[in-house]
């Protein structure tokens, strides 16, 4: 089992790994109306916290009273912003095609696809999801659907429906995928420990 990749933790490394040698390459590649913003708000930050011979302060320095919060009409952010990354790099090496073409647990698709309920749970994770109850939070986030291109994705009921199909022979055929892409990707870790799939094989378990 140790020569199967997790391909969950694969999809991490890789983009961790194409992120770093693009960055040790070339840097990031900003256009300059951008540079000049970031530029600024390091010298501006970098002289906020620069060394200085304080007087004895009467008040603590925590004193923030007078903050507001509002609501976007147009723009959303999510704690998980590299998601959508993953999801084009799932489908960039082939994981969600060779997903639904050697996993065949649904007979039909109504609407989901067999990936779409593995990279669902998969992304639950990645989002620091630690149950599948956990998948409403995503399941009810905008910001989170628009990022992975889903009008919906399955809920936690459905989700528990569909781990509950799973036989032993499936678990090992889901773990045996290989991304069709795979050649191309620089892999050079002997062991990545299965993390992954044991909390997948744990959610399972406990159904």
């Amino acid at each position: 089992m140790r020569k199967n990749v997790d391909f969950l933790i694969f999809i991490v490394y890789y983009i961790k790994q194409d992120l770093k040698a693009t960055i040790n390459k070339r840097g990031f590649q900003v256009n300059k109306k951008t540079k000049k913003k970031l530029n600024k708000r390091k010298k501006k930050i970098e002289k906020r916290i620069e060394r200085k011979n304080w007087d004895d302060q009467s008040s603590p320095m925590f004193a923030g009273s007078n903050i507001h919060y509002d609501i976007d009409g147009r723009n959303n952010g999510i704690a998980c912003g590299g998601i959508g990354v993953i999801q084009m790099l799932a489908q960039k090496i082939g994981l969600t095609k060779e997903i639904d073409e050697n996993l065949h647990i649904l007979k039909r698709h109504l609407p989901y696809h067999d990936s779409d309920h593995i990279l669902n749970i998969a992304y639950n994770i990645l989002a620091g999801g630690t149950t599948l109850e956990d998948i409403d939070l995503q399941r009810n986030d905008d910001a989170f659907l628009n990022a992975i291109g889903a009008e919906i994705i399955p809920d936690p009921t459905t989700a528990g429906d569909f781990l509950r199909r799973f036989e032993k022979e499936d678990i090992i055929k889901l773990m045996d995928i290989e991304p069709t892409h795979k050649r191309k990707i620089h892999y050079n870790i002997k062991y990545v420990p299965p993390i992954r799939i044991i909390l997948f094989c744990k959610f399972i378990n406990q159904i």
